[in-house]
């Protein structure tokens, strides 16, 4: 594509050149927002699924073994009932909140950064081209 000759162009050319540009790099902003929306909202989903399958595990695991666990921890260790308990609550709290932290992490809070620093660049780069040069 050729550099078009903007000295040769008349000043309504160039008023129209220039709206169809910030048309353009408007339209290509919004497109660039919403793509990265729908990314993080993927991305959301996607940790909202592990928090949920953290939790639900954490209450499978604590109610189906809990009561077995206490028992062999009684019979192993010559326990009473509340120490056996009491260990294995610490065990399966630990793993639910590694679970937790896990889904935390992936779990994108702030939307749009890309396209916020894009604008930020583009506004920058127009305020240069738009201060006159120091004489």
């Amino acid at each position: 594509m050729a550099t078009p000759n903007y000295d040769a162009m008349s000043l309504a050319e160039l008023g129209r050149r220039l709206i169809d540009n910030v048309s353009e790099l408007v339209e290509k902003q919004i497109a660039l927002a919403k793509q990265e929306l729908r990314e993080d909202i993927r991305s959301n989903i996607r940790a909202i699924v592990l928090f949920v399958a953290g939790g639900m595990l954490l209450l499978f695991a604590t109610v189906c073994l809990l009561i077995a666990l206490i028992d062999a921890t009684m019979l192993l260790f010559r326990w009473r009932l509340w120490g056996a308990a009491l260990l294995w609550f610490v065990i399966f709290a630990v793993i639910g909140a590694i679970c937790l932290l896990l889904g935390r992490q992936r779990l994108r809070v702030p939307p749009l950064q890309r396209s916020r620093a894009i604008v930020q660049e583009e506004m920058e780069w127009a305020r240069q081209r738009l201060t006159p040069p120091a004489r």
